[in-house]
């Protein structure tokens, strides 16, 4: 696969964008820049190299983590970057065109994969900002991720260290139990901003 980047001038509007959206709609973006190469690179070495993997990438703004998705896709393998907002995916036609760029709510992923011929992910990349969503609506999308992993597949989030000992934190954590039995926190990368680790999880509670 060849990777093709975006010119300077796109990247920086890319990202001067990505800044003016989160600080207008913090509780839809979660962070005030976009997720570093480290931490980026690490969600991205969940995603397998094997032949037709299909990766699913939620909140996939300007990129950052797209491109690294790209760099690990095997031969035939689906990249799937879902976003609410088409204005972030069209930056993605620079930074990451081999993604297929879907426009919906992860509220309402299975039947947006359906919709477009995808019987299941065998990786799920989020950057959905958790602990700003009502539970209800938390709860919903953890289904919908569930329901479209295939079997052995992995879900792999981020969660925002400055806040993992709020109260909201913890209901995300709880949020993450109730749907998969096994859930992995990572090491905290410190250079992101703001500093962050993962979650891997495994083994849908499928009910």
């Amino acid at each position: 696969m060849t990777i093709e980047f975006a010119p300077p001038a796109t990247r920086a509007r890319a990202a001067l964008a990505f800044a003016r959206k989160a600080l207008r709609e913090q509780s839809t973006m979660g962070a005030l820049v976009p997720t570093s190469r480290c931490l980026s690179r690490r969600m991205a070495s969940m995603v397998p190299s094997a032949p037709g993997a299909c990766v699913v990438e939620l909140g996939a703004g300007t990129g950052a983590i797209s491109r690294e998705i790209g760099l690990r896709l095997g031969c035939d393998a689906v990249h799937i970057a879902v976003d609410r907002d088409p204005v972030m995916l069209a930056a993605l036609a620079h930074r990451a065109p081999w993604a297929r760029r879907l426009v919906g709510d992860a509220a309402d992923l299975a039947d947006l994969l359906r919709d477009n011929g995808i019987d299941g992910a065998h990786v799920v990349l989020s950057s959905l900002p958790w602990s700003f969503f009502p539970p209800p609506t938390r709860a919903r999308i953890l289904d919908q991720i569930a329901s479209v992993l295939l079997p052995g597949g992995t879900f792999v989030t981020i969660a925002y260290r400055p806040t993992r000992l709020m109260p909201r934190a913890r209901a995300v954590r709880a949020a993450l139990d109730d749907t998969f039995e096994t859930v992995i926190p990572s090491a905290t990368t410190w250079a992101n901003v703001p500093p962050a680790r993962l979650y891997l999880c495994r083994h849908a509670r499928r009910g």
